[in-house]
């Protein structure tokens, strides 16, 4: 297996890669990413499926401490979210809850629930395309500490509004690409990051994903 290796230096990160027998590796593309839990940096989560055959409508549901086995603090940001299927598509954004500590930021609406707090948001309900295959993007900043404490749901209605399924995309920390590095003669790499504040906020990865001759590898800057 090879051996890659990181390490930070001020304004960069910078590694090398080595073949299993302690060789250079030219050429190779590595990827650097910051992996862990920030508010303040969003990472786009995906749901998949296919639209019930029934459906109507849908809408898009937030659940903190409620509406779920789940309990305990939570610090999230999100972004306008976004829907399509074989005919619509739609965005949609969350109201601002009354009596919460919220935040307007640059990257979107920033909420912060103690694990007390029970909260249940719902946007607006959009037009969805029966049978169709759907997919929903939802830009979403969580600190570690939040895992657990509840989900953001796609939820299908029918035509009477009353719901048919519920696709749950629950709270977990998710990761940033910080960019693509490509090692030199020597095995080496470095890489200067835009989002530099995630070097700070978060542990980093370098990952080799491999190519015809060696496998990949892996290698985690803390």
């Amino acid at each position: 297996m090879p051996k890659l290796t990181v390490r930070g230096e001020p304004g960069r990160i910078s590694g090398a890669l080595l073949d299993p027998d302690g060789r250079p590796v030219p050429g190779a593309e590595v990827l650097l990413k910051a992996e862990g839990g920030s508010a303040s940096i969003l990472s786009v989560r995906r749901l998949a499926g296919v639209v019930p055959e029934a459906a109507a409508t849908a809408l898009f549901a937030l659940r903190i401490n409620t509406e779920c086995n789940c309990s305990g603090p939570a610090d999230l940001t999100l972004a306008e979210m976004r829907y399509r299927d074989g005919v619509q598509s739609h965005a949609a954004s969350f109201p601002a809850p009354s009596g919460r500590m919220l935040n307007q930021t640059p990257a979107g609406l920033r909420l912060m629930a103690t694990g007390s707090d029970r909260l249940a948001l719902n946007t607006k309900e959009f037009t969805v395309s029966p049978g169709a295959r759907f997919t929903a993007e939802i830009p979403l900043g969580i600190t570690t500490a939040s895992a657990g404490s509840g989900y953001i749901a796609l939820i299908f209605l029918n035509r009477q509004g009353r719901e048919m399924r519920r696709e749950r995309l629950a709270f977990s920390p998710g990761e940033m690409l910080l960019g693509k590095a490509v090692t030199d003669r020597s095995g080496r790499f470095q890489l200067q990051p835009d989002a530099r504040p995630a070097i700070q906020e978060q542990a980093v990865r370098a990952e080799f994903p491999g190519n015809a001759s060696l496998r990949g590898a892996s290698a985690a800057l803390r």
